[in-house]
């Protein structure tokens, strides 16, 4: 029966809201409420997760690697070459190889792609308006781009880079293009780290207008249209699991379908490979909490789950889903079958917090500053530990982000490559702390030095020759090739 069906009721029974228990039918409807999902005032205790004080996250012992060697356990040679491969395939089909072969004087190597990922590096680390201005003559240009790479062999292998076989694509998937290299990082990132016990599952958007079925639009976030990827990251930052979010458009055989939709199939694939010997505490917003989700963690894997959730969630007790904002009542809490609590919290906003992880009734004072001085409420210690621990994958965001140069494209698929080309430096620079404390930026110059070093093109004058010698200029340049310089490559070997 509803409200307005039961208050029409009693109305004509003689009740008068405005004289008798003006709150009868609210009173009558929290009871039926309360009784149906078993919620009650009393509290309960859980056992604390303690983070480890030890650098033991890695599951190699990597101390004495550098910033690159790190780095290419996720852009390793395995996918470099596999790179290679599908670029000169891609260039073999498309007829563009002569033209490529003109710039490189070779077909495409390991040598050019670790070349082109050091540009993108150090275009990220100092950014110019446009990326022909990294060329410009006069000491205008940015000296450690140019001594890699002119900008004809830049736009040459940017237009060119493949991933994959346009001749063997998966009509079910239409993240096809990118999916070797998805497959390949995921593998990387659960293989050289153990997650803290203290886990956040949220999404990010990869920046992107192209003309893509997967393309979403998101309002509250910082980058507004792009491809949605929902992430899981621990206590330190470091992406452990991710999935791209395909639409009503694609279908995703990576993962399988359930009855309760595409929110509790997103956190069973995100959960699915965390080690087995560990007590887990999972932190969400109001986009995947849930009671029958936060159950299902607790009862099946024994994990914590604590995260906001939204009024109209399905099983709240009817008098906190219409309770109204009260100033001299910092919160109310409901516990369900000893196992899950709820509060409802009057900040300056209400808002709901629901969590199967308890510290058996404790608090903590929050202080605000207003004009006339400030006020202290009192909140239960679950709200703090969710403050403290949902933001750790917007800080992955962040420094994802951070250094990320914008270079516009037709294929919407280098977008997400140069995504998880900063998600790999971001997960390598959060290795290398384990033993060392270097900034972001410094671990990112690191790895470009080393490329530039070692995978540079360079250019050698070639000297005036005179009228009595033997060697022409088109014994020099025997591919018809003029140029007062020649280019070759310094290998790393």
């Amino acid at each position: 029966m509803k409200v307005e069906e039961l208050k029409e009721i009693c109305r004509s029974n003689g009740w008068n809201p405005n004289q008798t228990k003006p709150n009868l039918i609210d009173e009558i409807m929290s009871r039926g409420e309360k009784s149906e999902h078993g919620w009650t005032d009393l509290n309960f205790s859980s056992e604390k997760i303690t983070e480890p004080d030890f650098s033991g996250n890695c599951t190699k012992n990597l101390k004495a690697s550098t910033p690159y060697e790190i780095f290419t356990l996720f852009f390793d040679r395995t996918i470099i070459t596999h790179i290679t491969a599908e670029t000169n395939r891609y260039m073999d089909q498309m007829g563009k190889n002569v033209e490529f072969k003109q710039h490189f004087q070779s077909e495409c190597t390991y040598e050019i792609i670790m070349g082109f990922i050091g540009v993108l590096l150090w275009m990220g680390i100092c950014k110019l308006p446009s990326f022909s201005d990294y060329w410009c003559e006069n000491g205008e240009g940015y000296d450690p781009v140019r001594s890699i790479m002119s900008r004809n062999q830049f736009t040459s292998i940017f237009s060119t880079i493949h991933l994959s076989n346009n001749n063997q694509k998966d009509p079910n998937d239409i993240f096809y293009k990118i999916r070797p290299l998805i497959k390949h990082l995921e593998s990387k990132f659960k293989y050289y780290w153990s997650p803290t016990t203290i886990i956040s599952i949220d999404e990010d958007m990869i920046g992107s207008r192209h003309n893509h079925p997967s393309i979403q639009y998101m309002p509250a976030k910082p980058t507004k249209w792009g491809f949605k990827v929902f992430k899981k990251a621990d206590s330190k930052g470091y992406l452990y699991s991710f999935m791209i979010y395909q639409g009503k458009a694609g279908k995703d055989t990576s993962r399988t379908s359930s009855e309760r939709g595409l929110v509790q199939d997103v956190i069973l694939y995100l959960l699915k490979d965390l080690p087995k010997d560990q007590k887990y505490h999972v932190y969400m917003d109001n986009y995947y909490s849930s009671i029958d989700i936060f159950s299902d963690l607790y009862e099946k894997k024994q994990y914590y789950a604590t995260g906001t959730i939204k009024n109209t969630a399905a099983g709240l007790p009817y008098s906190l889903r219409h309770s109204s904002e009260n100033s001299e009542v910092d919160y109310v809490s409901k516990c369900l079958d000893k196992k899950m609590m709820l509060w409802r919290i009057n900040d300056s906003k209400s808002f709901n917090l629901l969590s199967t992880f308890s510290t058996n009734g404790e608090h903590f004072k929050d202080v605000k500053y207003v004009n006339s001085g400030t006020i202290t409420k009192e909140y239960p210690q679950e709200l703090s530990l969710y403050r403290s621990n949902m933001g750790h994958v917007d800080r992955n965001n962040k420094n994802i982000g951070q250094y990320q140069y914008s270079l516009k494209s037709r294929r919407w698929w280098l977008n997400i490559f140069k995504y998880f080309l900063y998600a790999s430096i971001v997960n390598a620079w959060i290795i290398y702390n384990e033993w060392h404390q270097i900034s972001l930026l410094e671990f990112i110059r690191d790895i470009s030095r080393h490329i530039s070093r070692h995978y540079s093109l360079r250019i050698i004058p070639i000297t005036s020759t005179t009228s009595s010698s033997s060697t022409s200029k088109k014994e020099l340049f025997p591919n018809n090739h003029t140029k007062r310089h020649a280019i070759v490559f310094q290998n790393a070997n």
